[in-house]
């Protein structure tokens, strides 16, 4: 009976020897580990709860990306900082009516509802930047149904509204530039989307708009 015990720990020994030293991944060997009945030969690997999900790396768009980032928040910035001085200072300022300040509100207010709206319908895959994520899909729901880049629309949208809120010609510029950023980072992104899903892709872009319903 002594041996026999002695044979028992040995060999529990030698197990846990082998599944410590074995090429398995770490969750592998520390779920192993923390069974009594452990059976594991070259041959054989015993079945485990839960496999870990396969880590997939990221595909990012082959573009200079920090550069875009940039010039949006660069630009929306000067946009929110330049309309209200020219208005208090009278520089630059639309001769429009009064009234006119009620529609950039009302587009301003349109964009920041579409903006959490898209991120909404996008959850985990919201990302600022451009990439392919792990286990990532097309997301055609909510907005992406109609326009396929919503929060782009939305950029737009409550800039402008920012700069018809304080009539500047100056603002209004800096939207055309930042649409011009939005358009060179459309291209950017449709490309990587079009690699990724391929015929899917074409398919959900051939009855989508781009940026803006039956124009764009």
């Amino acid at each position: 009976a002594g041996g026999q015990n002695v044979n028992k720990v040995s060999t529990a020994v030698q197990l846990r020897f082998d599944i410590k030293h074995s090429s398995l991944p770490d969750i592998y060997k520390e779920r192993l580990l923390r069974r009594r009945d452990h059976r594991i030969t070259p041959a054989f690997i015993p079945p485990l709860d839960r496999a870990p999900p396969s880590p997939q790396q990221k595909k990012y768009a082959p573009v200079a990306e920090l550069d875009q980032v940039v010039l949006l928040q660069v630009v929306s910035l000067a946009i929110l900082l330049v309309a209200p001085y020219c208005d208090r200072r009278g520089l630059a300022v639309m001769s429009v009516a009064e009234p006119v300040r009620f529609l950039g509100l009302a587009l301003f207010i349109a964009g920041f509802f579409l903006m959490n709206w898209a991120e909404a319908a996008l959850g985990e895959l919201f990302s600022v930047q451009v990439t392919i994520q792990a286990g990532h899909r097309l997301v055609t729901g909510g907005p992406y149904r109609i326009v396929r880049h919503p929060r782009y629309t939305s950029l737009v949208l409550y800039n402008l509204g920012v700069a018809v809120l304080f009539r500047s010609w100056i603002a209004l510029f800096l939207v055309v530039a930042l649409a011009l950023v939005l358009l060179w980072r459309i291209a950017d992104e449709e490309a990587l989307l079009r690699q990724e899903f391929g015929a899917e892709w074409e398919a959900y872009a051939a009855q989508s708009w781009r940026v803006v319903p039956y124009l764009y």
